[in-house]
């Protein structure tokens, strides 16, 4: 009979992460995904904590900002951000727990680059006034990533993307925008219904003009309107001489 004795444990970094490598509570190097043995007659305590290469995203709902015109709204958003830097990301990433595969790594970062979202939006949209918000919205918060990412420049993080999803006026004020907007295309269709009224009557003036100074004219429209008047029944008509009606007599 054969014994065969491992005397080796393995421990192991997942695909598509990257992992610390403590030894005896203390941080040795930054390991590639794959499987790692060590001795097991080895005294030390060895644990690999992994870290997710794969973007990360942190979602803002109806965070509640005060606009110039102290209208109070409802911001939405996403963040997206990746880890770049290993190294420089180290002291922020959650390992309190001991746990070897913590699904919490992020925890810290994720709370960090919230506040700094949090405030700047805040801060940009406390600028604006509430009726201009719809039309600057792609302006007043097009910096919004670059604004972050300048608050982690050592934190070994990039902003990749931020995603505003929406922005929430009270319902009091949306019915006003409402009635606003209803009231612009009223006016715009009064508008362009007067200038079609003064198109119509300055041509009409024109042909009346015209026909005023040519008798071929003024014939060939009272034509026209003979033509329009008998098509719709049995008419007499006298042009230029006496009314001659059949007799009924024989």
């Amino acid at each position: 009979m054969k014994f065969r004795f491992k005397l080796h444990y393995k421990k192991q970094v997942w695909p598509n992460h990257k992992g610390y490598l403590y030894i005896n509570q203390k941080f040795d190097r930054t390991v590639e995904s794959g499987v790692y043995k060590f001795s097991k007659f080895s005294d030390n305590v060895v644990d690999i904590y992994p870290i997710p290469m794969v973007n990360q995203w942190i979602s803002i709902v109806n965070q509640e900002v005060l606009t110039q015109d102290n209208i109070s709204l409802r911001v939405s958003y996403e963040i997206e951000f990746k880890v770049t830097d290993y190294g420089a990301f180290r002291p922020y990433a959650n390992l309190s727990t001991g746990n070897a595969y913590n699904t919490n790594i992020f925890t810290n970062i994720n709370l960090q680059i919230r506040n700094i979202a949090q405030t700047l939006v805040r801060n940009t949209l406390a600028s604006a006034q509430s009726e201009l918000l719809n039309e600057q919205r792609g302006e007043l918060l097009g910096n919004l990533k670059h604004n972050i990412q300048q608050q982690l420049v050592n934190q070994g993080v990039e902003i990749t993307q931020v995603l505003l999803n929406n922005i929430m006026f009270p319902k009091k004020i949306q019915e006003l925008f409402a009635q606003q907007l209803e009231a612009n295309i009223r006016a715009k269709a009064d508008l362009d219904k007067a200038r079609t009224q003064v198109a119509t009557a300055r041509a009409l003036k024109n042909a009346a003009d015209l026909m005023s100074d040519n008798e071929n004219i003024k014939f060939l429209k009272m034509m026209e309107t003979i033509t329009q008047i008998a098509a719709s029944g049995k008419h007499t008509f006298m042009i230029g001489g006496e009314l001659y009606q059949p007799s009924d007599k024989k």
